[in-house]
């Protein structure tokens, strides 16, 4: 017969309460610890989110406002290992393309650059001179931070324009008065100054010169190295996959043709995939700090039950007359029954503490007969105290 839902047994939402705050009253300190150690893990996992979120968010503003429509074309390597070469038409093939809006050459020179004829040799910086056309601003969506650009007037004379990165390195940071720098045997007077171009850190790193200045004094033989396309938004995949062959008809496997903005989506993944890193570690701690706190018997508890012994401090002590007739086992009960207690013996109400112990431990529906000492399966429960 099942019991009513009037009869069942309830737990007040009093009660409720207490026994679920009983492990953060009773162990003070490893519930301040557990609970310290969540609020550094949700404080470290926001910090993450937060940090993470602002860098990704820059990098696509730094995507959407440089634009991914920038596609470079390089000289690659051949069947044999060697350096290829760009045809000398390349520029003016590609500039015939369907959906390409801007087309500019660059090529590295060999020379190097120093701030004064006195700079040792060996000092260069890693700076490098390049050949450059007049178009190249507008294919890198670039601009002037101080002075001007190269022109078909300017092109033609020793005329320098530094990089942002090459004018910090040469110190070069106003052009309030007049500056040069010395390239291969000759002064060069720098007429300007570029802003920091994030798709092309060549640049940045470069001293460009005009075209028909390199070929005249600089030994530049033509060929370009390096080719800006800017195409249109919706056919940057068409004209990317006909760059190589349109670039150099004979050897399109020579070519190499890459968009600057995949480096930064590429850095927006593993942003990303090291959120996902940090936040899976940061659930494992709050998880076990949760489970430090959780209410219930500790591995000590567990051990002291087995042992037969209360340890649970938040109990209040157990008389010994009860204590005995609930544990006859125990260390206290075996001293008092081994002294010969009577008014105890009696209290307790038993003749052997064996059996009251037994009793407690066998299963339903078997009894012990008390004078063979041996139980009887299947017969009827005996007072214990009948004998």
């Amino acid at each position: 017969m099942r019991p009513s839902a009037r009869d069942a047994s309830r737990l007040r939402a009093s009660d409720l309460a207490a026994l679920a705050s009983l492990g953060i009253r009773m162990r003070r300190l490893r519930a301040a610890l557990s609970a310290l150690g969540i609020c550094i893990g949700i404080a470290a996992i926001v910090g993450v989110l937060g940090i993470t979120q602002s860098s990704e968010s820059d990098l696509v503003a730094q995507i959407d406002r440089l634009g991914t429509n920038l596609l470079t074309v390089q000289n690659g390597r051949g069947f044999n290992g060697g350096e290829g070469t760009l045809p000398l038409t390349a520029p003016a093939m590609i500039g015939h393309m369907p959906g390409v809006e801007h087309v500019s050459a660059t090529a590295l020179l060999s020379p190097p650059v120093y701030r004064t004829d006195q700079v040792p040799a060996f000092k260069t910086g890693g700076i490098g001179v390049r050949a450059a056309d007049n178009s190249l601003l507008a294919a890198l969506d670039g601009s002037v931070l101080h002075g001007t650009y190269l022109n078909s007037a300017t092109g033609q004379y020793p005329a320098a324009v530094l990089g942002f990165g090459a004018a910090q390195y040469l110190g070069i940071d106003r052009l309030d008065t007049p500056a040069r720098v010395w390239i291969a045997g000759r002064w060069f007077v720098v007429i300007g100054i570029l802003n920091r171009v994030a798709l092309a850190p060549e640049i940045d790193q470069s001293v460009l010169v005009g075209w028909p200045e390199a070929e005249s004094q600089l030994g530049f033989d033509g060929y370009p190295t390096r080719i800006y396309i800017r195409a249109a938004t919706d056919q940057v995949v068409a004209v990317d996959n006909l760059l190589a062959a349109t670039a150099s008809p004979e050897s399109p496997e020579q070519v190499a043709v890459s968009r600057p903005s995949d480096a930064l989506a590429a850095r927006i993944a593993v942003v990303s995939s090291s959120t996902t890193l940090v936040l899976g570690l940061g659930a494992i701690a709050l998880l076990v700090g949760g489970v430090g706190i959780r209410p219930g018997a500790t591995l000590r508890d567990r051990a002291a039950a087995r042992a037969g012994r209360d340890t649970r401090t938040h109990r209040r002590p157990v008389p010994g007359r009860i204590a005995v007739a609930l544990n006859p086992w125990g260390s206290r009960g075996r001293d008092r029954w081994a002294r010969g207690g009577g008014r105890l013996r009696h209290a307790a109400g038993l003749v052997d503490p064996g059996s009251a112990a037994r009793d407690l431990d066998r299963p339903r529906g078997h009894a012990v007969h008390r004078r063979r000492g041996r139980f009887v399966p299947g017969a009827a429960r005996r007072a214990p105290f009948a004998d």
